[in-house]
């Protein structure tokens, strides 16, 4: 019997509903591997053509070089000798952020503040006043100590004449760097010297030995009569921070091995001042080749000189400096290290950044 026309229909459109299904499989295989070809195409291209970084913002206009200590020419070496290894020096970027320093303001309240921070120490008497900022306090008992403090920066000086004593020596309970850090903090929050860039660092101990009314390193605790805390501040983009002398923090305390009220501490320096870290502006690093080529021209700053007439440099490293005198600015510095203790510092920035008047 010949086949009617309704089953030729169904055959047919049975035909087609496969090859509809069929072709329609080939085009999502087809979809998902162009996609997928063209999303590794865009990755590939990104990649080898990146987009071009931002340039400097420098919001805050021309800069002062960082403040360096006066220095004669008699501080630096004769010569100087790069032995880096591969004799290369490092390549830390084109840009670096520069931070606000915000000065500190005259208020009502700052003294009244500053005899709480006294206090705190152990300092209750009355102050005497040096100048419109600087006060003096004093105590003498139980070893005779002084405290200095700017009653505005809160920058401070307390010293304790530990020479003096005649049993101070004899007490040796020296803590250990865990309780250091532990004891550190709570003297700094009682006085109200604890910011969050200083609480979150990890200070630097030295182990002190008295010896002739002089304190001189010593590698062990087994030697010591006194333990030194230093504290550099934390940046947010983890470059180190470094001070103009070797080795001392913004915050440096002296530790005795002693526990009584008054001969638990016998140095307290501090000279912190606020970096306002959300308020910051890019500018343009000069390479440390230049920075190399300055400091042999007779530039920068030498903290450490060698013990000849030639600096060898074994490390170069980028970091931010405490400023000696308050300049609004934390700014960059290379640091050259070597031999005999060397260091010096060269100013990051791109020169043409600096304010020359």
């Amino acid at each position: 019997m010949p086949a009617s026309n309704s089953d030729y229909s169904l055959t047919n459109f049975a035909k087609y509903g496969r090859l509809a299904v069929i072709y329609g499989l080939i085009g999502l295989v087809v979809l998902i591997v162009g996609r997928s070809l063209l999303s590794t195409s865009v990755s590939v291209f990104k990649a080898l053509n990146p987009p071009p970084t931002p340039g400097p913002t420098m919001g805050f206009g021309y800069l002062p070089k960082p403040a360096f200590p006066n220095q004669i020419a008699e501080d630096r070496p004769t010569s100087y000798r790069l032995d880096t290894v591969g004799q290369t020096l490092p390549n830390f970027g084109t840009q670096v952020p520069v931070y606000f320093m915000p000065s500190a303001q005259p208020n009502l309240l700052a003294l009244d503040s500053a005899k709480e921070t006294a206090a705190s120490l152990g300092f209750v008497f009355a102050p005497e006043k040096i100048s419109a900022e600087e006060y003096r306090w004093r105590r003498s008992t139980p070893i005779p100590a002084t405290l200095e403090m700017n009653i505005v920066t809160k920058h401070l000086d307390l010293d304790v004449d530990w020479a003096s004593s005649v049993s101070l020596l004899d007490k040796k309970m020296i803590p250990t760097p865990e309780q250091l850090t532990l004891e550190t903090r709570s003297l700094l929050r009682s006085a109200n010297l604890l910011p969050a860039d200083i609480a979150t660092a990890s200070p630097d101990i030295t182990y002190i030995r008295a010896l002739g009314g002089e304190l001189q390193p010593v590698s062990s605790v087994s030697e010591a009569d006194f333990v030194r805390v230093d504290i550099f501040r934390l940046a947010p983009n983890d470059f180190p921070t470094v001070t103009s002398e070797q080795d001392r923090g913004v915050i440096r305390v002296l530790f005795s091995g002693s526990r009584e009220q008054g001969e638990r501490v016998l140095r307290l320096e501090s000279d912190y001042s606020s970096v306002d870290w959300s308020n910051f502006e890019t500018y343009p690093l000069q390479s440390a080749q230049l920075a190399w080529q300055a400091l042999q021209a007779g530039e920068g700053f030498i903290v450490t000189p060698p013990r000849g007439d030639e600096a060898v440099i074994r490390e170069v490293t980028l970091a931010y400096y405490e400023p000696t005198q308050l300049q609004n600015y934390y700014q960059p510095v290379y640091v050259f290290s070597g031999d005999d203790n060397f260091r010096a510092y060269v100013p990051a920035l791109d020169s043409r950044i600096y304010n020359t008047n």
